[in-house]
């Protein structure tokens, strides 16, 4: 991944923060060091309702739309794993 692919996710994330509805909480998991891969976050941020959990993994894509064949499998049982756990 280039730099500036970086930024630019990095924006979409900041952007997506910021977007998020006041009556929603919102968090994101911590990334691990470049260099230190042991922990795996199975997404990018979470939102909670007060009923409901939600994980919001954020891409982006210079095409208009996604496969969702580029999310691994790993990261979608990461995700349904922690859902079955609240």
């Amino acid at each position: 991944m280039s730099r500036n692919q970086k930024k630019i996710g990095n924006k979409f994330q900041e952007d997506f923060f910021n977007s998020v509805p006041f009556n929603l909480y919102c968090d994101r998991y911590k990334d691990a060091p470049t260099k230190f891969r042991a922990v795996n976050n199975p997404a990018d941020f979470f939102l909670n309702s007060g009923y409901y959990l939600l994980q919001v993994e954020c891409k982006t894509s210079k095409d208009t739309s996604f496969p969702l064949g580029n999310i691994s499998m790993e990261q979608v049982w990461k995700m349904l794993e922690e859902r079955c756990s609240v």
